[in-house]
């Protein structure tokens, strides 16, 4: 049997008859009547009262059993003409052994009722006989053979869909200018070459109505949104079984110059771990705080999220986002009619504290200054480049500082044969910047800075952690900040850090004391009394808006802030009354007071609000201590940074390039999601794919 165009099951229950005795002669059936007939099966009609055409049906006292259907289960009724006929022999007598098949049973019927039953009777013969038997032989096997047809069909859906899934995983594109040569094209025919029942299925027509492949732009679109609305319908289903949950906005322009704003959801699973997902990408037309509030709203509602269990919201620095008045976080919670409580992005505010205090004096802009033109320059040409880590020096990262410092050697010698360079221009620019980095006060501030940001990058990079809790983020930064305050009281690591610089740089023939005396006023007091300055403004910038987070982020949180396991015995009744308040669900403030005082030796031994979270699924203390749980849930889905935000912009950079500039929001939304979610893409089930893409009329039968 072979694979035919799918018509609509509906419109042949329309045109078909399914009464045996409508047809005057053997009827000859379509492929898709027969397969339409055989899912139905025999037609059982058990009340024959309901025939109004056939006279004097009441009055014979011999008449159609019903008891028949079971005994004989091919068997049917016809009410138009009160007569039995054979399933199987109506539609398959014209097989081998039709010759000897009675006619009683495929066209006319069969209405004499007399001995019907018995070993002799007219039911038993039949269904024993040569002709029925080869007919229901034959049924079988076209059922078989149709069968064998779904499966490699949905083998062969399967295996598209599965290509589908690894491209947008590794966020690779589907196709190219010529189609055959697209990376779904090639993947599909490479797998052709090892797999003989793929091949089989595209090289034999039969099996394919139409010459249909699936492999056409638009086939390929459809793969791509049935993955991506699987993964989105996914996590919309965690979202509604979590308690409570947090958004994150951010918004970036993408190649196309389109202002694209992300939408990531933090929320709480079942097994106590935090989640951040993404859950909308697109175009934004209006960026004020009203238009940004308004369109993340919609966007809640339109995939139907409850925005009772909305609690925190998350930005960046910008004013649409942060105004007090008129931002996305006072517009969020005006909309929304309750106060949703506001965390700015402690990543960021970190990343500009740095920036800040890299600018704090003119020294310290000249050193990163310097730092950004060595970069532009070394990386000017590719001979130039003398260690591959010396990349992202404009972004003032940890890395890029420790990278100049472990090849400054490498770097002046690189710089001392591009002074003799024949090019006028790269000789003039590389004598520059050697005169300048080869100095006692860059090498000074170069020690200094690394030294100081090995304390702020592991903040940064904290900070930046999907598991991060506000609470332990408050703990980070308290103790950044008793780091710096010990290092400004430290003047012995401050002396040393100069003397290794006098001891270093003095290699290059460069006199500290020499330079100092001929770049500096003489009311200077001294070299170690300058720069010791210019350290100590950078530590005191940086300490002031570290202590102005750390105070903003208190103040939110202030009533949570015993909750932490190391105070935890400093927890007071009005802490659970204020808690109460804040956190929905609470019924009663004593209840959750009593729960904190049974638990207390438990949480002490924890050291994070995660280990508290592991705490509670080892021990299903979730029932036990619930009001507690929804509290410590509640910390857990505040957001702390965008930080997941700026990765699913890396990943639209990544998809929407040059080359694909002009993609519709909505598939974009669907590749991102792929490759952003690969746990989530990972995890899917191809069956139920299969299925999903079988709900419309296919030409494919699965």
């Amino acid at each position: 049997m072979n694979n035919r165009p799918v018509v609509d099951s509906c419109s042949i229950q329309k045109c078909l008859e399914r009464d045996p005795g409508a047809y005057i002669s053997s009827p000859r059936f379509s492929t898709d009547e027969m397969k339409y007939l055989i899912e139905l099966g025999p037609r059982a009609t058990n009340n024959l009262a309901e025939n109004d055409d056939v006279e004097s049906t009441s009055k014979k006292s011999l008449s159609f059993q019903d008891r028949w259907y079971c005994d004989y289960p091919l068997i049917e009724y016809s009410i138009l003409k009160d007569r039995a006929y054979c399933f199987a022999c109506r539609l398959f007598g014209s097989g081998p052994g039709s010759l000897l098949a009675d006619r009683a049973w495929t066209t006319n019927g069969v209405y004499q009722w007399k001995k019907m039953t018995g070993k002799y009777g007219k039911l038993n013969k039949h269904f024993k006989s040569t002709a029925h038997i080869s007919a229901y032989q034959q049924r079988v096997y076209v059922n078989h053979r149709q069968q064998e047809l779904l499966k490699l069909n949905r083998y062969v859906i399967s295996t598209l869909l599965d290509v589908t899934k690894v491209l947008t995983r590794q966020s690779l594109s589907f196709r190219a200018e010529i189609e055959s040569e697209g990376n779904f094209n090639q993947i599909v025919s490479l797998l052709r070459r090892h797999n003989n029942i793929l091949n089989q299925w595209y090289n034999d027509t039969s099996l394919r109505s139409h010459q249909t492949t699936y492999l056409s732009n638009n086939a390929q679109n459809e793969f791509i949104s049935i993955v991506g609305k699987a993964i989105h319908n996914s996590i919309i289903t965690r979202i509604n079984k979590s308690l409570f949950w947090s958004v994150m906005v951010d918004t970036t322009p993408d190649i196309s110059h389109k202002d694209m704003m992300s939408i990531i959801i933090r929320f709480v699973n079942e097994a106590g771990e935090a989640e951040e997902r993404l859950f909308y990408i697109g175009e934004i037309q209006d960026k004020t705080g009203k238009g940004i509030a308004d369109n993340i709203l919609l966007i809640l509602k339109t995939f139907a999220l409850d925005i009772n269990k909305l609690i925190g919201q998350s930005y960046d620095g910008g004013l649409n986002m942060c105004g007090e008045y008129k931002g996305v976080k006072a517009m969020l919670s005006e909309s929304v009619g309750r106060e949703v409580i506001f965390v700015p992005c402690c990543a960021h505010c970190s990343n500009k504290i740095v920036e800040h205090a890299s600018q704090n004096s003119l020294e310290a802009a000249k050193f990163f200054g310097l730092c950004e033109k060595l970069y532009v320059f070394l990386t000017g040409s590719t001979k130039r480049v003398i260690y591959p880590t010396c990349v992202g020096l404009r972004n003032i990262q940890y890395s890029s500082v420790v990278a100049i410092h472990e090849s400054f050697n490498e770097i002046v010698d690189t710089l001392d044969e591009l002074c003799n360079d024949n090019d006028k221009t790269t000789k003039l620019e590389a004598n520059s910047i050697r005169e300048k980095i080869v100095s006692y006060e860059y090498y000074c501030l170069l020690l200094f800075v690394k030294h100081l940001m090995s304390m702020t990058n592991a903040l940064t990079t904290t900070l930046q952690d999907e598991d991060l809790d506000v609470l332990s983020a408050i703990d980070s930064l308290t103790k950044t900040i008793c780091l710096l305050n010990k290092l400004r009281d430290d003047e012995d690591t401050t002396n040393k850090l100069l003397e290794l610089a006098k001891e270093r740089i003095a290699k290059y023939d460069v006199d500290a004391d020499d330079e100092f005396s001929k770049t500096h006023r003489r009311r200077v007091r001294s070299l170690q009394v300058y720069y010791r300055k210019i350290f100590y403004q950078m530590m005191d910038q940086l300490k002031s808006e570290y202590i102005d987070l750390l105070k903003a982020l208190e103040e939110k949180l202030k009533p949570f802030s015993c909750l932490w396991p190391s105070k935890i015995p400093d927890f007071r009744k009005e802490d659970a009354e204020q808690i109460k308040i804040i956190v929905p669900g609470i019924d009663s403030s004593d209840l959750l007071y009593y729960d904190v005082q049974l638990l207390i030796d438990d949480l002490q031994n924890c050291s994070s609000i995660r280990d508290v979270m592991v705490l509670f699924s080892q021990h299903n203390y979730q029932k036990s201590y619930s009001r507690l749980y929804r509290v410590y849930v509640f910390i857990y889905t505040l957001p702390v940074t965008v930080a997941s935000n700026e990765r699913a912009f890396s990943r639209l950079k990544l998809i929407k390039n040059y080359l694909r500039s002009k993609m519709f929001d909505e598939r974009l939304m669907d590749l991102i999601l792929c490759s952003s979610e690969k746990d989530l893409a990972d995890s899917l089930n191809l069956d139920e794919l299969v299925t999903t893409w079988n709900t419309k009329p296919r030409r494919l039968l699965v």
